[in-house]
């Protein structure tokens, strides 16, 4: 049974805003709303299931998405929300 089949439903930690992470890896689980700025996130390779590594903090965020840096600012890194990335997570193509 994989461990995430054993956790109970309080155990699992709930995605956070990217804007709120400092550093290290962390997965995309989605992006919240809709319109021009949801867009330019998914073109930048950011979608759900992508692993991100937060490389600086502030704003701009400086992030590394699919071997490539970018910056984001804080306002559009609140519209993604992530989970810290497991050691043995890969890179699931774009959405």
């Amino acid at each position: 049974m994989p461990v995430s089949d054993q956790l109970k439903p309080e155990d699992k930690i709930m995605p956070a805003p990217l804007s709120t992470f400092r550093s290290g890896q962390v997965v995309c689980e989605s992006l919240t709303g809709e319109g021009p700025e949801v867009v330019r996130l998914k073109r930048m390779g950011i979608c759900s299931g992508r692993r991100i590594d937060v490389i600086q903090p502030g704003d701009p965020m400086i992030l590394g998405v699919v071997g490539t840096r970018l910056g984001i600012s804080r306002k559009l890194a609140s519209r993604v929300l992530v989970s810290l990335a497991e050691a043995t997570a890969t890179d699931s193509p774009p959405q």
